[in-house]
């Protein structure tokens, strides 16, 4: 993904560890816990937008006219014959 060699993570591990000292740990436990609740948050919101925008289509979807009611025997069409 970031196409980093073994050694360019090596110096990006040596230089956090000489950042965070021993908090390191901590620092990426809370570093996950943050990524993940905003995950959480992201598909939450898509699913709330998802759908609203179902609801949407539903209620514009082709209604008969106000006032409109079907012809006698129950089809809306001419068959044939």
């Amino acid at each position: 993904m970031f196409n980093l060699s073994p050694a360019e993570i090596g110096v990006i591990l040596l230089v956090a560890l000489l950042f965070f000292g021993g908090r390191l740990p901590e620092v990426a436990r809370k570093a996950g816990r943050t990524l993940s609740e905003f995950r959480r948050g992201m598909s939450e919101e898509a699913r709330k937008i998802e759908r609203d925008v179902r609801e949407a289509e539903r209620a514009t979807e082709e209604k008969p006219p106000e006032g409109w009611t079907p012809p006698p025997g129950g089809g809306d069409c001419p068959g044939p014959g």
